[in-house]
Parts: structure tokens; sequence; C-alpha cells
């Protein structure tokens, strides 16, 4: 089925009142929008220049203890593999790596942030543990394809950040309306209008370009402007997650490997079966964050 297909589809399933809700919000941007905390903004930036060492990463991240206590719980988990317990964060930085503790406190900010809707958390879980298996399988498929894994990881961690907002929004008409929507109708609202609200999102945190674009292209990565790599991309790691991670969504092996955007990436087989081998990692690392 193409995409316009699936839209149409989808949006028959929609009551009235929830698309005139997000069409309307997506219009006039005026999505109650969170702020980027300041922790993933300072990593960001931190990330971002090359002489950022281990002391100054590990600084920004202790002006939190709670959050700080969370990244050494994650880097003395099994898939981290640490020698002996790791018990300083610039410890953690210096054994780990900077990317690898980035990454940590990236998820872990986001999702404070962001994956965290009253009355749906059961859902919301499944979102993340989606995404943070997506932000993964895109740093893999980057190391295949020889591209920035860092860059890679983001984009992937990202692609659905506009579904816990769309289910936000429901929430909101809930509680107003004094309604239940079933969970093929909330899944059917994000599923038509993650991407749309995800850019807003990108665009309101000041997210690089690269970001923005396989945000809101990642299901139609050929109308991507600039970077149609990164969307492609961020839309296979979408794929390989449902295949290992089936959380909101199941498929099997050779419907991913049947793939078009494989073909478009120019992965052969054993290419792809190295990105399968990293399955078992990926969702240890999952549970490890999640």
């Amino acid at each position: 089925m193409e995409t316009g297909e699936k839209a149409h589809v989808t949006a028959s399933v929609l009551p009235g009142e929830i698309r005139d809700l997000l069409e309307s919000r997506i219009e006039n941007s005026s999505f109650d929008l969170p702020l980027l905390p300041d922790v993933a903004m300072r990593v960001m930036t931190l990330c971002s220049f090359e002489d950022s060492d281990a002391a100054q990463l590990s600084e920004v991240l202790h002006q939190d203890q709670a959050f700080a206590g969370h990244v050494l719980r994650i880097a003395n988990s099994p898939v981290m593999m640490p020698k002996v317990p790791i018990v300083s964060l610039q410890q953690a930085v210096s054994r780990l790596g900077m990317t690898a503790v980035a990454e940590i406190a990236l998820a872990i900010s986001v999702q404070s942030k962001t994956f965290n809707v009253a009355g749906h958390m059961e859902l919301v879980r499944k979102l993340w543990r989606h995404s943070l298996g997506a932000g993964s399988f895109a740093k893999e498929i980057a190391r295949v394809r020889r591209r920035n894994v860092e860059g890679a990881f983001l984009c992937g961690l990202l692609h659905d950040v506009g579904k816990p907002i769309v289910l936000d929004s429901i929430t909101e008409l809930e509680k107003e309306r004094g309604k239940d929507y079933s969970l093929d109708v909330l899944t059917a609202a994000m599923d038509l209008y993650h991407d749309q609200v995800g850019a807003l999102l990108a665009k309101e945190w000041g997210l690089p370009q690269q970001v923005a674009e396989a945000i809101r292209y990642h299901h139609d990565y050929k109308n991507a402007p600039s970077f149609t790599e990164a969307a492609m991309m961020v839309n296979l790691a979408d794929h390989l997650t449902h295949l290992a991670l089936p959380t909101t969504r199941e498929l099997v092996e050779q419907e991913v490997r049947g793939l078009a955007v494989v073909q478009e990436l120019n992965l052969y087989s054993d290419d792809f079966d190295e990105l399968l081998d990293h399955a078992q990692k990926i969702i240890l690392l999952v549970e490890a964050m999640a």
C-alpha cells in the first residue's frame, strides 16, 4: 500500500474532533511543546566541540544528582560491560567514551521531558523502547555506511518524538469530552501526524537540519529536501526495530530484507546480516536504558 493510501485509511478511523484539533495545532504551531532539557542542550553543545573532555561533560551531568545517578546505573549495566565498577561520571566518560555517555544523557533527558503522558504510560513506554532501539540501529546502519554515527543516533532516537505530543493532545481532549478513545484511534492519530508534530518540536529545539529532516521525512525519504540519506537510515532503523523489538508492530525478516530502502542504501545481504547480528545487544541496551 502506498503512503498516500495508508494515510487515507488511517485518517478514516479518526473521529473528526481529533483530526480538527491536531490539524489546527499543526497549522498554527500551537502545541504545548516541551522545552529541550538544559542538560541535553549542554551535552549536544559539548559534543560538537572537538576539544571537549571528560571533566567538562561530567561537570554538566553533576548538576543534577538524580540524573547523574541514572547515568552511572546504565554505565554499570551488563550491556556496557565495565571491567570494574564505574564510580564517577568522569570515570564513565573515560571508560565508555564521551559519545556513549552523551547518548545515555540525551536519552534520559529526552525521556523525562517528552515520553511522559499521564494515563497512557504503558503505551508511552513501548514508544520509548522503540525509539531507543531505532537510535541504536541507526548508529549501526551509519557505521556500515561509514557515516557519522553520533548524528545517526540522535536522528533515530527522536524520529517518533511527535507521537507522545500527539497523545498528550488527545488526552486533553479525552478529559474535556469525557471520552476514552480506543488504542486503534490513538495509534492512527500518532501514525498520521507524528512526523509533522516532530518537525515542529525539532524547530522549537533548534535541532540540526539533518535531525529535523530525519524526523519529518523518515516515512517519506524521497521528498527530504537535503538529507535524504539520513531519512533513509532512520526509515530502515525504524523497520529493524519493529523486527527486533515488536512492541507496537510486528514484522518478519523477509519483509524487511525486501524493502526498497535496503537497496537504495546499497546494503548487501552481508551488510543486512551484520545489522541483525547487533539485535541482541541492542535489545539488552534498550532494557538497560528503558
